[in-house]
């Protein structure tokens, strides 16, 4: 069921995602909202593809925070409600921490992390809006010890998401991303 959400998307961004590896060199990564968690629906790394990728909490990589930080804010409102995971030492699970940490990332335009979700991997998101809502966010992740280097790449990510936002402006938000509510009832 997981491959089926965002395939549409996925199949747009596809050479987006490969032109953000070749311009960084870093691993480079496409992921959307699934309930409370970020779902990675492609990944390049070197001569790697990952179309599908795992799922991780929201509030612990700089492509979650991105989602979520322009998120409506009721739902914005509800994650923060809910007890977060401690998934690596310097993961942020203080609500009015993180509260503070997306309204920063709202303002800014872009999210970084460092080893938030894994010692030794630090990372950077921007948002791309359709419609005027958020839809998805490409993403970097890199080795900690660029982390201080980690907004060199912001230019890269931007144009990025310009071009995601430009190529699936026709396609409604709802099919582009094909809801886990749609894949869940099918089953």
């Amino acid at each position: 069921m997981g491959q089926n959400v965002g395939h549409q998307l996925c199949e747009t961004a596809r050479s987006f995602i490969q032109d953000l590896y070749s311009l960084t060199g870093e691993t480079s990564q496409l992921a959307i909202r699934d309930g409370r968690e970020v779902l990675y629906i492609d990944r390049v790394y070197g001569t790697e593809r990952s179309r599908v990728g795992g799922r991780v909490p929201m509030h612990s990589t700089a492509v979650g925070k991105v989602l979520l930080a322009d998120e409506e804010s009721w739902v914005r409102e509800a994650y923060l409600q809910r007890p977060m995971d401690q998934v690596a030492p310097r993961t942020v699970i203080n609500p009015g921490v993180l509260a503070r940490q997306l309204d920063a990332v709202a303002e800014e335009g872009h999210s970084t992390t460092v080893e938030e979700q894994r010692l030794g991997a630090c990372s950077i998101a921007v948002p791309v809006f359709h419609t005027g809502r958020i839809g998805a966010a490409p993403g970097l992740a890199v080795a900690s010890d660029k982390a201080s280097t980690l907004t060199r790449h912001l230019p890269a990510l931007q144009g990025i998401s310009n071009r995601l936002e430009q190529a699936t402006v026709h396609i409604p938000l709802e099919t582009l991303l094909e809801s886990q509510f749609e894949v869940h009832n099918r089953s």
